[in-house]
């Protein structure tokens, strides 16, 4: 198991590392890379992704989803972004050597220009149980929380989910966080949330009663502190 920090020097002055948390987490293995975060200048930020995605893939990233808020269903609606991404990368190492590359770093300042409110985790994924087709009908709704004690496959264990209609597309649990060094000043780029549930459905009023449940709200209440459920829209 790789569990320590991973490094890499971009300049004389800046190192960039991969930290796991108090949660460990396996650096070698796969990581789901979730960007949460507004758009100042969404024409600028398109031509990022448009320059971007060639060294996404070169790295060995793959996109796993792409949506955007439509409404807050409940929590903190403060901790709301316009737009969640997932990528998958297949160890800490490959999203490292992408983000070194000189020429990532110049097109990264078309991002810091069009995106603000900008969040970064590195989770493992716990659960995947979606359907394999993104269909018309299906609907989507986040729900991303911090926790004290209670960690996320605890609270995946005491879902009561009716799955005929809803699946859990995709459940991750941030372990790792990247941090920048300048001289002797570090820092770690900002994330919202310990724990990430995604909801794929056919019965959206079906999903949200549940999610507003006392039954569903139990599984949280003594142990997060801070909660957002939103729906999204998929467009990837």
């Amino acid at each position: 198991m790789n569990s320590g920090n991973k490094s890499i020097v971009v300049s004389k002055k800046i190192t960039l590392s991969i930290k796991p948390n108090n949660r460990g987490a396996d650096l070698g293995n796969s990581l789901y890379a979730i960007n949460w975060f507004d758009t100042k200048l969404g024409w600028l930020y398109k031509i990022y992704n448009m320059l971007a995605v060639g060294s996404v893939l070169k790295a060995g990233g793959r996109p796993f989803l792409k949506a955007n808020t439509i409404r807050s269903i409940s929590g903190d609606h403060t901790l709301n972004r316009d737009i969640i991404l997932l990528v998958k990368y297949p160890s800490a190492d490959s999203f490292l050597r992408m983000i070194s590359k000189k020429y990532f770093q110049l097109i990264s300042l078309l991002r810091r220009s069009a995106v603000k409110g900008f969040t970064f985790g590195f989770a493992n994924k716990l659960s995947d149980n979606k359907w394999e087709k993104n269909d018309e009908e299906s609907k989507y709704v986040t729900h991303h929380f911090q926790y004290q004690k209670l960690g996320l496959q605890e609270i995946l264990d005491n879902l009561s989910l009716d799955e005929s209609d809803t699946k859990i597309f995709f459940a991750g649990e941030v372990n790792s966080h990247i941090h920048f060094k300048n001289g002797n000043n570090e820092q770690q780029v900002p994330c919202i949330m310990d724990g990430l549930i995604i909801y794929q459905t056919k019965n959206i009023n079906q999903l949200e009663e549940f999610l507003l449940s006392k039954e569903y709200q139990s599984n949280f209440s003594d142990n997060v502190t801070s909660s957002n459920i939103v729906e999204i829209k998929r467009v990837l």
